[in-house]
């Protein structure tokens, strides 16, 4: 956000990053943004029962999220052609 504030290029970030610098101009701009995050524990030992419960229930949004992502697209595609 430096090099922004001073000029020297522009940077694509979330708002709250953007809002917490007083310096910089923010624009919304409307983009369809998909990140990858992770989950880490320790390798060390086995996940616990709460872990393991956790891993099955982000599957399963993941799942469900994957089908509506994929039924929004083709909506998209046959509004397109019309």
């Amino acid at each position: 956000m430096a090099l922004v504030a001073a000029g020297a290029g522009v940077a694509i970030v979330p708002e709250g990053v953007a809002r917490a610098h007083p310096d910089v101009a923010v624009r919304k701009i409307e983009v369809d943004v998909k990140r990858q995050v992770g989950l880490a524990y320790s390798a060390a030992r086995p996940p616990s029962d709460a872990l393991q419960k956790l891993m099955s229930s982000i599957r399963e949004q993941r799942s469900v999220s994957g089908r509506a992502s994929h039924e929004a697209a083709n909506a998209r595609r046959r509004k397109q052609r019309a």
